[in-house]
C-alpha cells in the first residue's frame, strides 16, 4: 500500500528464496551473464527502482513469487539477447522450435544456447498465454520451469497439494508443446 518500510521488511523476510531462485536460473544458463546477487538486486530495481509509487500490490505469497519468476525469466532473457545480438553483430538467429528445447524437464529450465534466447521469450508468452486457460498451471510452470522450485515447495506457495501440483505441471507442458508447435 505504499508503505516503504513494508517493501523493506518484505524482501528481508524473502531476501533468502528469492537467492535460491535465483541461483537456481543463474546454474541452468548454459553461459551464465549474470550472477545470483545481480539478478535479485535487479529483480529488486525492476519491482521498486521508481520508488512507493510503483511498488507493485501483491495478493498473496503465490503472486509474489510468481512474479519473482517471470521478472527473472525476462531479465535472462533479455540479457541473451543482448549477448546474442553482441556476438552477432545485432542479428539475433532464429531457431526451429524442436522436440529437445520442449522437453520441459521437471524443476529445470531448458539449457538453452545464447542464440536461442527468442525461444525462451516465446516460452515464457505461451506461458502467458497459458495463464488465461488455466492460472494455476500457468503458475506451477513458472514456479517449477523458470524458479525451479521442486513439488512440496510449489504446493505449499500455492495452497495446493503436491499431487496437484503434479497434475498441473503435466498437464501444463503437454498444452505448451501443443501451442508452441503451431507457432
Amino acid at each position: 500500500g505504499g508503505d516503504e518500510a513494508a517493501v523493506g521488511v518484505l524482501w528481508r523476510r524473502v531476501h533468502d528464496e528469492v537467492r535460491a531462485m535465483a541461483s537456481k536460473a543463474v546454474s541452468r544458463e548454459h553461459a551464465p551473464t549474470i550472477d545470483a546477487t545481480a539478478l535479485v538486486n535487479e529483480v529488486f530495481v525492476r519491482f521498486h527502482g521508481q520508488g512507493p509509487s510503483s511498488t507493485p500490490n501483491f495478493l498473496n505469497r503465490a503472486h509474489f513469487f510468481g512474479a519473482i519468476a517471470r521478472a527473472m525469466g525476462q531479465l535472462l532473457v533479455d540479457r541473451g539477447r543482448a549477448r546474442s545480438a553482441r556476438k552477432r553483430g545485432g542479428d539475433v538467429r532464429r531457431e526451429p522450435l524442436d522436440g529437445a528445447v520442449l522437453d520441459l524437464a521437471d524443476g529445470t529450465l531448458a539449457r538453452l544456447e545464447d542464440a536461442d534466447a527468442d525461444l525462451l521469450d516465446r516460452l515464457l508468452k505461451a506461458t502467458d498465454a497459458l495463464a488465461v486457460v488455466n492460472p494455476r498451471a500457468a503458475d506451477v510452470v513458472r514456479l517449477r520451469f523458470i524458479a525451479g522450485l521442486d513439488v512440496s515447495t510449489v504446493a505449499e506457495i500455492l495452497g495446493i497439494a503436491p499431487r496437484t501440483v503434479y497434475d498441473d505441471w503435466l498437464w501444463a507442458k503437454a498444452w505448451l508443446r501443443r501451442r508452441l508447435s503451431d507457432a
